[in-house]
Order: structure tokens, then C-alpha cells, then sequence
């Protein structure tokens, strides 16, 4: 059985990518960015290995919003592409978001190409704290490029998403949830649930 190493499984997540998202953090990651909210993740001799089918079974019987963040999930090509693979042969209208800290353009590996050509959007490039803003949603710095993998590969050329709009969600139990530069000011009112941006793979709540 093959298996893939993880560091946990988050439901129902807001921060990680539009909508209401499954995410899995993959363990182990080189690139070890200053001011990461992730360094939990970054050793390779922590987390668990989760058997690959059954992880699949767990992301998409939430839904078909997943997002597959780190670590670095990249540093397990295969694994990678047999886990993506899966989601994709199981749920074809699943919603494929991965977080890398490589850029598109140095994935060039057939087995990392394969695994492109069945996601919808890669947001690549190292968390940079410097370039931190509260502006931003669903990307830790603005160095960082939201993809459209899709795009990208048929076109040959860099197709980038605008994900920085603040949205305001009503979520499964009617409470309102606010993402990035809206998160303040909702829970200064007192009207709901503020979840501040995401920031190279944990997610965090602000009350």
C-alpha cells in the first residue's frame, strides 16, 4: 500500500484557498522560511504516514474544495501525484488547490508536470515575511503567484488568479465568516467569525 506523510487534516477550512476547503498538510519541508506559521511541519522525522486511498476517501467525502498544503508537498512527488491522481479519478469536479514554496517554473519533472496537469491552481513561491500584508488573502506574501495551472500549461504562459478581494461567506451553520482585511472589522462589530489570511499553511482564528 503506498502512503504519504502528513502532518494533520483540517475540515471545513476558509483560510486555505476560496470557499469551504478540506486541507492537508503534508510533513517535511528544505525551504524553512523565516516568520513560516508552519515550522511544526518542517521536520521530516515528525508526522504520520496516512495510507494514500484512504486520505483521498477522507478529503473528498467532505466535499470537492481540497487544498493540499505543507510542508512542502512537492519533497513527495510521488506520493503526490498517486494522491491528486486518485482525488481526480474519484470526484472529477474536485477543486485542486496545492501550496508549494517552489516556483511553477522549477517544476519540471515529468512526474511533478503530471501532477500540474491535474490540479487547478498552484500558488508557488517561498513565504517572504517582508512582503506580509494584511491585504492579502489565501497567500502569505505578496511575492507568492496564485496559478491557474490549467491555463498555464496550455497556453505556455503564466495565468495568474486574483484572489486578494475581501469576501465576506455565510458558512454551514448560518455564521458569518470574513476572510482578510474584512476579519477586523467583523469581529469588531461583533457580527461573526473572523479568520485572519493564510500564511504558507496553518490557519488561524481570530475571536
Amino acid at each position: 500500500m503506498s502512503n504519504i506523510k502528513i502532518s494533520s487534516i483540517q475540515h471545513n477550512s476558509h483560510v486555505d484557498g476560496p470557499g469551504c476547503r478540506s486541507v492537508v498538510f503534508t510533513q517535511g519541508c528544505y525551504h524553512e522560511c523565516p516568520g513560516c506559521q508552519s515550522a511544526h511541519t518542517h521536520d521530516f522525522y515528525k508526522g504520520r504516514y496516512m495510507n494514500i486511498d484512504d486520505l483521498a476517501d477522507e478529503l473528498i467525502r467532505h466535499g470537492d474544495q481540497i487544498t493540499i498544503s505543507g510542508g512542502e508537498p512537492f519533497v513527495q512527488g510521488m506520493s503526490l501525484l498517486e494522491l491528486v491522481g486518485k482525488i481526480r479519478l474519484r470526484l472529477e469536479s474536485a477543486h485542486i488547490i496545492i501550496y508549494t514554496g517552489y516556483h511553477f517554473d522549477d517544476l519540471t519533472h515529468p512526474i511533478n508536470r503530471n501532477t500540474l496537469s491535474k490540479i487547478n491552481v498552484l500558488v508557488d513561491g517561498r513565504y517572504t515575511y517582508q512582503l506580509d500584508s494584511a491585504d492579502m488573502q489565501y497567500r502569505g506574501s505578496s511575492n507568492q503567484r496564485v496559478i491557474d495551472t490549467q491555463t498555464t500549461l496550455k497556453t505556455g504562459v503564466i495565468t495568474m488568479l486574483d484572489w486578494d478581494q475581501p469576501e465576506l461567506i455565510i458558512g454551514k451553520t448560518g455564521q458569518i465568516i470574513a476572510t482578510g482585511p474584512l476579519a477586523d472589522m467583523i469581529a469588531g462589530w461583533g457580527m461573526g467569525q473572523a479568520e485572519s489570511t493564510r500564511r504558507c499553511g496553518q490557519s488561524h482564528k481570530v475571536t
